[in-house]
Formats: C-alpha cells, structure tokens, sequence
C-alpha cells in the first residue's frame, strides 16, 4: 500500500515537472483583441503649438504611446527653408529636435512631419503633424492652395512639391530649395500656410531626386507666370505640369563610330540638317542613341577628312550650328541589322483609303515599288500606281503609302502570276512574290491553288525582300501584314460643335493611354467615326499664334505653353464612353 502511494507521488510529481517544463519552453503570446489602429497623440511640446516670441535651438514632443521615428529626415519639410542642419535625440515615448543655429527674428516657420512619427506596434502615423511658431510677437496667416494635374493629359498628380521663391530672393528653383513649399496629396491638391505678407513666385516639380530643386531633364514642371502678391489668403491657384528638358543645349563630343561618324549631343535632337562642303558629296545621316546622335555614313570616297556643316535643334527650338571635320576609319565591326516597322499594325482593322507608316532604322537609297504588293480579299492583287503615293521624309528614312482601295484598279491573281513569270518584275520580286501567292513552293503549286491558299477576308500588305536597300547596301526582309476591314457596326462615332473665340486649335479625341485615337484642325463641327468601343477624352490644343502647330513655350523666357483644355460634361465627367453601333451627338466643347 505504501509501495502504491508512493509510485502515485512520484508519478503525480512527474508529470507536473513535465507540464510545467513544457509550458515554460513554449511560450505563446495571448492570441485575438483588435488591431491597433489609433495613432499616437501629442500629448505636450515645449514650446507650445503655434507659439510666439520663440527664441530657443532646442523642440521637445511628448506622445502618449511609444513611437519609432520613419525616414525623419526625408518626412520632415521645415518652411520656411532653412540653411543649417539639426541633431534627434530619441526616447521611448518622445524626442527632441537640436538645430545648430538659431532661427531668423520674426519668421512663422512651420514642422511638417507628414508621415515620419509612428506608434511602434502598427506603424500608425500622426494625424495633426504639424507644428507652427513664431519667433516674432504674430503669427503669419496668409496661404496659397490649389491643384496640380497633368497638362496633356488633365490626370492630378500627387507627391508634386509645390514651391514659393520671394521675389528678391537670388536662389532659384534650378539652384535652391523654395523659401516655402508642401507637396500634393492623393487628389492632387496643396495647400502652403502661415506665409509672410510679400511677393513670390509659384513653381510646381516633380523632384524626383528629392533635392528640392528643379531637373528639366528628368522631372515634369509647370509654374505661375505672374507675381503673386500675397496680402490674402488666395484659392484654385492651379498649376499644369509638363516635360521639356531646358537645359543648355550642347554639342559634346564627334566620334568615329565603326565606320561611320557619331554627332554626340547631350539631349533629345528633334530635327537636323547636314550639308558638305564639298557640292560633289551626297551625305546621309540618321538620328541614333535615342535621338541623341546625328549618325552620318561613310558613303562617299575619301583621301582626308571632310568638312560637314550641321544644324541641329532641340525640344525647345534651340539651334546649334557648326562646321565639323569628319574622318571615317577602317573597321570590322559588323553595320547595326536593317530593320523597318509599320504602322498600323498587323491585324488592326482599317478603312477603304489606307495609309501606312514604314519607319526604318537607317537612310534609305532605292526602293523597290514594284516588290510592294497589294491583296484585297480573295481574288484581287495590285502593285502600286500613279494613283498611289510613296512620300519619304527628307531624311530619308521614313514612308508614307497612300492606296485607295476604292479605284477599282486590281489586277486578277492569276494576271499577276503570269506576269511575274514573263519576267516583267525582277528576279528577286518574282521568286518572292511568286512564293508568297502560291504558298512557298512555286513549282509545285498551280494558279488554282495559289488562289485557294489567298481566300482570306481583307487587305495583305505585302512588302518583298529587298523592297528597300538602306545607305550601308543591306536590304529589307520580306514581311507580310494582314488587315481587316472594318465593320462600322462594331464601331461608335461622337459628333459636336466646338464654341470657341479661337481661330485656330487642333481637337483631338484620346484612349485610355492617353494616345490621339483621331484628330481634326479648327472645325466647328466634328464626326469622329469609327471608334473603337472603350473610354475617351476630348482634348483642345489652342493654336495662340495662328503658326499651325502647338507651342510648349519657355519657362526661361516665362513663355507658357500655349492652351490645352478638356472636356467636362454638365454632370463634371471627362471620360466619354463609346458603344459599338452607337452614334452620340451633339456634343457641345466650349
């Protein structure tokens, strides 16, 4: 009996030690209870919000939960702009700015810590994050608001700093942080407050690199071109941002490039012109590098370097203008490969009077009409005519086609069979031609069977290999491209009137990328037919000075772009919503 009791304690005593071990190796946080979502509050600050009379290097804050301080030096804006750097001393539950200078004499600054004060648990930010005083015996009130959207496209646009330079001030937006400024928020809107009564400059950038400074180059801008004058609080100051590099447009460097020769510029070149000095030469010459270079070809004889005279121009109408000497060199470095694209593309649908837009990467010096050729449904085929147009540019590297379709000028497939096999078209044509028609095999194939191989429903643009032979005697490869027709119930149409006090502007109707669907020049009424089902936007580009195309103007010269407005329906909608077979009309732009 004893035995049996004291077996029982021993295995009683035993198990409780394992328990006990067991609870003390796992241990488990209490699971449940809501999410923290209440973000700390201050709960006192020496000195005191919106103070005055401050004169003290030292800013105290005290929360009523423990925080962690995020990207501090990133969050915290300081207006107005301050010249000298401070030191965070951090506690659990609070911390204390140290500046290493004093702050100017009867200035309102404000602390705007945006998201950089968290509790430490969820990471919830401070709602009332900012903190204003004077050093003066008032506080300055004055404030400017308003939002900043896109220019072309009318979308607001967030995180944009919005900044004021005083008018005497000799830092400006390319070579200083602004006197004042804030961001936007999600809907676009800004808001910069406590402002000294004076007059300032408005600005508006896209500071990506986050030094408070404007890079044309990279970041999208937009700017007020009159003086504000700021003795009251001032509303819908609305700002439109845009892209266009301002810098100094520069030449930088002439560099042999295998065997040709490299014009190196340090921003985008829009157009160009080059002419030897020598009558006797013909120079080509191509935009490479992301239009940076000006590629001329070594396509003439030369014993010494020859002299080329350039214009070049930039976004902004800057024009460079030289002469520079030009010294090809021996090289084995294989030509960059010929290639073209055209637009539209393959399987998009197209109208009865087609236009097509071939692009190639090199000049070209012959093309090969007769190695373009036309398929129309099943049983049509014809090349190029009289009626037809092949417009080239100057630079010889891009290619307008007409071709009507409705001329009724098609020859049978079996009419172009025979004469591609008399021989009234090239070697090269023929056999290509010939194998496209009748399936690849021209040997084996008969007229029948070439005309069961085409049973296909709209137009075949079919372009030869060698239809083009570039300035470094390469040539095209062939290529086929299949359209169809459209079918008009599939599509819907927008009809309208514009009511406007300019005499020239080009109104254009843009998809959901924001790419121009269709366009038209100063008409009072507009019938844009044929649209694709989906989402669009009207747009108007005002043409000020009647010169026929839109200008971007010159924040340098303080020249504004020129207008661009969008539609707005009565009910304060821009998207336009288009429907197969439905037609909307009387669309009224103002």
């Amino acid at each position: 009996m004893n035995v049996l009791k004291t077996c029982s304690y021993i295995f009683i005593a035993f198990f409780a030690s394992v328990l006990l071990f067991y609870n003390c190796a796992s241990k488990v946080p209490p699971s449940g209870g809501p999410r923290d979502t209440i973000p700390p509050k201050l709960i006192y600050s020496n000195p005191k919000h919106q103070s005055t009379n401050v004169h003290t290097r030292v800013y105290e804050f005290n929360f009523d939960e423990r925080i962690q301080l995020k990207n501090i030096n990133k969050e915290l804006i300081i207006t107005p702009r301050i010249d000298f750097d401070y030191d965070i001393k951090y506690g659990k539950t609070s911390f204390i700015l140290v500046f290493d200078e004093n702050f100017k004499d009867s200035v309102t600054y404000t602390f705007n810590f945006r998201e950089a004060i968290q509790d430490l648990t969820e990471g919830n930010p401070t709602e009332d994050n900012k903190f204003t005083f004077s050093t003066g015996p008032f506080l300055d009130s004055i404030s400017v608001e308003g939002h900043v959207i896109n220019l072309m496209t009318n979308d607001s646009l967030k995180d944009v700093t919005i900044g004021l330079f005083p008018i005497e001030d000799t830092v400006t937006i390319f070579t200083g942080s602004p006197y004042y400024f804030n961001e936007t928020d999600e809907e676009g809107y800004y808001k910069i407050e406590n402002i000294k009564n004076g007059k300032y400059l408005l600005y508006a950038f896209t500071d990506k690199n986050k030094n408070l400074k404007l890079d044309t180059k990279n970041e999208a801008y937009g700017w007020v071109t009159d003086t504000l004058d700021l003795n009251e609080n001032l509303k819908e100051v609305n700002i439109k941002l845009y892209n266009l590099d301002l810098r100094l447009f520069r030449n930088v460097s002439n560099t042999p490039s295998g065997k040709n020769f490299d014009l190196n510029f340090n921003k985008y070149v829009t157009d160009f012109s080059i002419s030897p000095l020598d009558s006797a030469i013909t120079v080509f010459a191509n935009l490479v590098k992301e239009n940076k270079s000006i590629r001329i070809y070594q396509t003439f004889e030369q014993t010494d370097s020859t002299g080329i005279y350039y214009h070049a121009y930039d976004s902004v109408s800057n024009e460079l203008a030289d002469t520079i000497w030009v010294k090809f060199l021996d090289s084995g470095r294989k030509p960059e490969e010929f290639n073209f694209s055209i637009t539209p593309k393959n399987s998009e649908d197209i109208l009865e009077y087609f236009e097509a837009e071939i692009k190639t990467n090199k000049p070209v010096v012959s093309v090969s009409s007769d190695s373009i050729l036309f398929r129309v449904d099943t049983v049509t085929i014809s090349r190029l005519t009289s009626d037809d147009q092949l417009e080239e540019n100057k630079h010889h590297n891009q290619f307008h086609i007409y071709f009507n379709l409705s001329k009724g000028r098609v020859d049978s497939v079996s009419a172009l069979l025979d004469s591609l096999r008399q021989g009234t078209l090239n070697e090269q044509v023929k056999e290509d031609s010939l194998a496209s028609l009748a399936g690849g095999n021209t040997k084996k194939k008969t007229i029948k069977q070439a005309n069961q191989v085409i049973q296909t429903k709209g137009l075949h643009l079919y372009l030869g290999k060698g239809s083009f032979v570039s300035v470094e005697n390469d040539t095209s490869a062939r290529q086929a491209v299949n359209y169809k027709f459209i079918k008009p119930e599939e599509y819907g149409s927008i009809k309208g009137k514009v009511v406007s006090n300019d005499k020239s502007y080009i109104l254009q109707l843009l998809d959901k990328q924001n790419k121009v669907a269709k366009e038209t020049h100063t008409n009072n009424t507009f019938n844009f037919s044929h649209i694709k089902p989906g989402e669009y936007k009207l747009r108007v580009l005002i043409d000020e000075n009647k010169n026929g195309v839109w200008d971007l103007g010159n924040m340098e010269s303080n020249q504004p772009p020129e207008p661009v407005y969008f539609y707005v329906s009565p009910d304060g909608h821009q998207w336009i919503t288009v429907r197969a077979n439905w037609e909307i009309t009387d669309l009224s732009i103002e």
